[in-house]
């Protein structure tokens, strides 16, 4: 995957990824859910600088002692986190908001403790209670 792209609803933040990206999750925690409204997240996440905004800068807030997260403030639209994972600065964007989010397919979730319990996704790809690791192995990959 070389390149990705996408924005919030009314176009005002775009963004360009660039390169390999780190992981693509499930993501099961309360804090996503209530940041997005939705009972499941799908982050698309790479090394901070691997992300380009290329129209606005998403308005940042802090939403935890180690991370940030990005909205439209003109539309509303939840775009980014970013903060240090595995010690590192990384960022993800939330995979609704790509041009084609068919171009990424999830290979883990994360925080499945906090999994709500009448929902179901793919059950095939690894599960962490927490965190996921940096690097899994998957199998047939």
């Amino acid at each position: 995957m070389e390149q990705l792209t996408g924005g919030c609803h009314c176009g005002r933040v775009r963004y360009t990824i660039n390169g390999k990206l780190g992981k693509v999750a499930f993501c099961h925690c309360e804090s996503c859910r209530k940041a997005t409204g939705a009972p499941v997240t799908v982050a698309v996440m790479g090394l901070k600088d691997q992300f380009v905004f290329t129209d606005s800068q998403p308005t940042l807030y802090q939403s935890s002692d180690h991370a940030q997260r990005g909205f439209c403030s003109t539309c509303g639209t939840p775009v980014c986190w970013q903060g240090v994972w595995h010690e590192e600065e990384q960022m993800f964007v939330y995979a609704g908001t790509l041009d084609n989010v068919d171009q990424v397919i999830p290979d883990r979730q994360a925080f499945t403790n906090n999994q709500i319990s009448w929902l179901r996704v793919n059950e095939e790809i690894p599960a962490f209670d927490q965190t996921s690791p940096a690097v899994i192995e998957i199998p047939g990959h």
